[in-house]
């Protein structure tokens, strides 16, 4: 038969129980605005009852857990956006500094330089004798290299800059692995006690969620709690001790580009920039070692053909001292195009005149130079200087537009996972604050039935 003290214990442990979930839930409450919480709950569950001559008697209810409200399938699919909207992310913006660069709009730029090459040539030959129009085509011309080298200059500090970034972003990935690690041991150490670290596992997949944006892994929860995360190339950044990690991630520079290549401390020598598949990392990597290093190249390209076939043209032609022209250009390429000292110094000495004959008013070499526009010398004779320059022009606006859209597209996708995540796991002020009321009446019906045992034996004291 039930006695009076089994009542009082009935009233005591509802009144721990209660007093459990109001406690969580003030911490849901507290922790409504923090990035990564998952919303908490106590479950509470009928007490083992007792026999009695009429059967078994309920003896309360008791907090068994608390459990962190969440769906790990969620929590995967926002890690995996994650990986492909950090890597749009990093190349629009790098896209972007790259368009301003060869921003054409205002009338200044590579296009306009070249018009202005041309166009003086084209002057030249109009009146071949002329000072005046011989300074300008050497003005022209040095405007012309100058731009060509400056473009490159900045490719190259577009490249500088990126590879500043994934440096950085190497070191913080190493940092995010060794919190990994610390939270792995914290987890196993607590939970060893029966119970579930809650708080530690959110700070856990936060990290994870922020490692995620960075680059390409994937990661399992082993049987004692740790997580496991494995990089693209099969080695392990974060372990356990069944499987220890690797080492750390570092950065060698490569002897052939001079810029870092991402290698593991334990492997120095094997770069792994190719198992590198998402996240920022892989945006800035793609675009500093294979976008911008293809626009360098084509500009290489634009400028040595210039040089060649405006060197070669201008060698045909007779100067007005009635001597064969020299080199017009000097250099190899984008980086190092420059127009010849010799002919800044003394523009009489620019060939214009097809032959001896001509000197010093004949035009033909002057006119055979400035036709050099229209003559389809890229491509394997298939476009012109301009076309060939319009043509980068334009896939550096393609570029640019699919990093954006698909930065755009990822971003969505991103944030309807977290939405979904929020409204499985986040925090609702208005459910938290029925609780509260809820629990609160539960505690103080509990406490309740502890006056009523109070009176109950106040009354058999006094019988």
């Amino acid at each position: 038969m039930p006695t009076i003290s089994d009542l009082l214990s009935v009233g005591r442990l509802s009144l721990s129980a209660q007093q459990m979930a109001l406690h969580v839930t003030g911490n849901n409450i507290a922790n409504a605005n923090t990035e990564g919480y998952t919303r908490q709950r106590v479950n509470i569950e009928t007490a083992r009852p007792h026999e009695s001559p009429i059967g078994y008697v309920g003896t309360g209810a008791r907090a068994k857990d608390i459990q962190r409200i969440r769906d790990d399938f969620i929590g995967a699919r926002i890690n995996e956006s994650n990986h492909q909207f950090g890597r749009w992310e990093a190349q629009k913006e790098s896209m972007e500094r790259i368009e301003i660069l060869f921003n054409e709009a205002n009338g200044v730029g590579l296009n306009s330089a070249m018009s202005g090459f041309w166009d003086a040539w084209q002057d030249l030959a109009n009146n071949p004798a002329g000072t005046n129009e011989r300074v300008i085509v050497t003005s022209q011309s040095e405007l012309l290299a100058t731009t060509l080298r400056t473009k490159r200059t900045e490719l190259e500090t577009v490249q500088n800059n990126l590879n500043a970034s994934i440096v950085t972003t190497v070191s913080k990935v190493n940092a995010l692995a060794t919190q990994l690690d610390d939270l792995n041991q914290q987890i196993t150490a607590m939970e060893q006690t029966g119970f579930v670290a809650n708080d530690l596992r959110d700070m856990r997949e936060q990290t994870l969620k922020d490692l995620s944006g960075l680059l390409n892994f994937t990661s399992i929860e082993e049987p004692g709690g740790q997580v496991r995360v494995t990089l693209g190339d099969g080695n392990i950044l974060v372990g356990s001790p069944g499987n220890p990690a690797f080492g750390q991630l570092t950065t060698a520079v490569n002897a052939g580009t001079g810029f870092d290549d991402i290698v593991w401390d334990a492997a120095p020598g094997v770069p792994i920039n190719g198992s590198i598949a998402a996240g920022k990392l892989k945006g800035w990597l793609e675009t500093r070692d294979t976008i911008a290093a293809g626009y360098i190249i084509q500009l290489d390209t634009l400028a040595a053909d210039l040089i060649t076939t405006v060197n070669a043209q201008h060698a045909a032609g007779f100067n007005l001292n009635g001597n064969t022209g020299v080199a017009f250009f000097t250099g190899t390429d984008a980086a190092d195009i420059a127009v010849n000292p010799a002919v800044t110094a003394d523009p009489a000495a620019i060939a214009a005149a097809a032959d001896l004959a001509g000197v010093p008013g004949g035009n033909g070499n002057a006119l055979a130079l400035g036709n050099i526009r229209s003559a389809l010398t890229m491509n394997g004779g298939t476009a012109t200087y301009d076309d060939y320059y319009n043509a980068m022009i334009s896939n550096i606006g393609i570029k640019t537009a699919e990093a954006q859209f698909n930065h755009d597209f990822n971003q969505d996708a991103l944030q309807q996972f977290e939405n979904f995540r929020d409204s499985i796991s986040g925090v609702s002020l208005d459910e938290e604050m029925i609780n509260m009321v809820k629990f609160q009446q539960t505690y103080q019906a509990s406490a309740k039935i502890i006056t009523t045992v109070d009176e109950m034996l106040t009354t058999l004291m006094n019988m």
